[in-house]
């Protein structure tokens, strides 16, 4: 699996800041390190999280640790999304937990038409906050939502999305 399409699952504990929901994330898409605000609803569930986890193994390193000095395995991720997946009456056949970034993207796309913004503007800040080097990476998310751009009057590419080549 390509370094990009890995979830991050190799957080450290101290990279976790639920006080001013962010957090730090190293060597992420082409070896770059990045901090991004997080909801502070979920700010809230990290912290319980860690602080649950503080009791069973006081003082380790990964914030999601498997033992003591070890992070989770990436096997171990998709082996639990599996069965996350089943229990939840096997729903997306297939899907893999990377969908939920691909999720985000689009949904953060689809609220900034609803909210008539303007996507040439906007999105090199979600680029920025993906990790995306390349504006193209970030504006390929944009073909994914043509009854929506249609409907805020979007009709044209204007060099949002990107060519496709064979």
């Amino acid at each position: 699996m390509p370094d990009c399409a890995r979830p991050r699952r190799r957080l450290r504990r101290d990279h976790v800041d639920t006080t001013s929901a962010a957090i730090m994330i190293e060597q992420s898409k082409r070896n770059k390190d990045r901090r991004i605000p997080v909801e502070p609803g979920l700010a809230g569930l990290l912290a319980r999280y860690d602080q649950l986890a503080d009791l069973r193994r006081p003082g380790r390193t990964w914030f999601f640790e498997h033992a003591p000095g070890r992070e989770l395995s990436a096997d171990w991720l998709r082996r639990s999304y599996r069965r996350c997946r089943e229990r939840a009456g096997g729903i997306a056949p297939g899907s893999t937990s990377y969908i939920f970034r691909h999720m985000f993207a689009t949904r953060t796309l689809m609220r900034w038409v609803e909210e008539g913004r303007d996507l040439e503007a906007w999105l090199p800040y979600l680029a920025a906050y993906m990790g995306h080097e390349k504006y193209s990476s970030t504006a390929w998310y944009v073909h994914l939502l043509p009854e929506r751009l249609a409907a805020a009057g979007l009709t044209s590419a204007a060099g949002i999305i990107p060519e496709m080549t064979a």
